[in-house]
């Protein structure tokens, strides 16, 4: 999108998740993310999390909106015909909004644990709530050098020196997004001489199938393969697909390549200078502008 927009890319990479381990709230999540601030990718990065509860927030509207409009009312076999329902649907309330809609199968992923594998970094302890204390919400990743001076006084003297490189990256951890102070000192997550001596990591990751199920659940999707194709229910397509499923798309993966994650980055960042928000001094001292639109009167 960058490439194609002639803006570059921006200096803060800000990730808003849903509050699970499952998808982002784990180690291999977060140390990808202080991998791109070492390489300067991203002068920042953040990971945040809403608390529980957060059902009326755009992204869970939006759910409700593909089950208003897709689920309840369409009927469909593939994933493929889904998606055709789904940009039929959705495309000119998207697009109303001033947004893009992109609808996209993948039937491969990138392996990330395995790639970021030659770094042997483990981030642990704070990813889950434990005996009802909470698990932390908001992770932001810099340089030491981009530490307040209030964040390096948090650092103990007796790790203030280990290994201490100014473009060493360290973890900044908030309780809530909405916490004025961080929860620990920052934590150094990943030494620059770390990533000097995982040079060879290669530029792309692995690929891993989602259709290279386990062999019970791979199983239980032909069983239920044979029972859709069956006179009862006459479902050949629906039947197709999950025998697809079970058994792994064919051919080598269709992915596109990742040039930005492979080329080589100059620190294209002078120090941060901290804003004047309270929340997150890292970030700009912005909000959004307020705007008004004037439609066309009848």
């Amino acid at each position: 999108m960058s490439r194609r927009s002639g803006v570059p890319l921006p200096a803060h990479l800000v990730v808003q998740s849903d509050n699970t381990t499952a998808q982002a709230k784990n180690s291999v999540v977060n140390i990808f993310l202080s991998y791109l601030v070492a390489r300067y990718k991203f002068q920042t990065t953040s990971l945040f999390y809403l608390v529980v509860g957060h059902t009326h927030e755009d992204i869970d509207q939006l759910f409700g909106l593909v089950l208003q409009l897709v689920l309840r009312k369409v009927n469909f076999e593939t994933p493929v015909q889904l998606m055709h329902a789904l940009v039929r649907l959705l495309r000119e309330k998207i697009e109303g909004k001033g947004e893009c809609l992109f609808v996209e199968y993948l039937t491969h992923i990138r392996d990330f644990a395995l790639w970021l594998r030659p770094l042997r970094i483990e981030l642990y302890g704070a990813f889950g709530t434990r005996h009802g204390i909470e698990a932390p919400h908001a992770f932001t990743y810099k340089v030491r050098r981009d530490l307040t001076k209030a964040e390096r006084n948090m650092i103990p003297n007796s790790a203030r020196g280990f290994h201490g490189d100014e473009a060493d990256v360290f973890a900044c951890v908030k309780t809530y997004m909405h916490s004025t102070a961080l929860q620990q000192p920052p934590l150094m997550v990943l030494p620059l001489d770390r990533l000097r001596a995982a040079h060879d990591m290669g530029p792309v990751p692995e690929f891993l199938v989602p259709g290279a199920e386990s062999p019970e659940r791979a199983k239980e999707l032909r069983e239920l393969a044979v029972l859709l194709r069956g006179a009862v229910y006459n479902m050949p397509l629906a039947a197709d697909a999950l025998a697809l499923l079970a058994d792994g798309p064919p051919g080598p993966p269709q992915l596109p390549p990742t040039p930005w994650l492979a080329e080589e980055c100059d620190n294209r960042f002078s120090r941060l200078i901290a804003s004047q928000n309270e929340l997150f001094p890292h970030l700009p001292d912005t909000s959004w502008h307020l705007l008004v639109r004037f439609k066309q009167q009848r």
